[in-house]
């Protein structure tokens, strides 16, 4: 899905919908895209929450 996006564009993207308070779900396969690429984002305070959500709707939905 983000295989064509470069790896600064692809942050910038995960930087804007944690600040934007985007779905969930579309910020964790961000995330996902990052953490297979090596560019884990910078931990800060509101990533780690916003990460600990997606976690748990992460959780829920891919056991389905």
């Amino acid at each position: 899905m983000f295989q064509k996006i470069r790896d600064d564009h692809l942050m910038d993207a995960y930087m804007k919908s944690i600040e934007l308070n985007l779905d969930p779900h579309f910020i964790f396969l961000i995330e996902k895209e990052l953490s297979k690429r090596g560019l884990y984002p910078i931990q800060n305070q509101r990533v780690k929450s916003s990460t600990r959500a997606v976690k748990r709707f992460s959780d829920r939905y891919e056991k389905k």
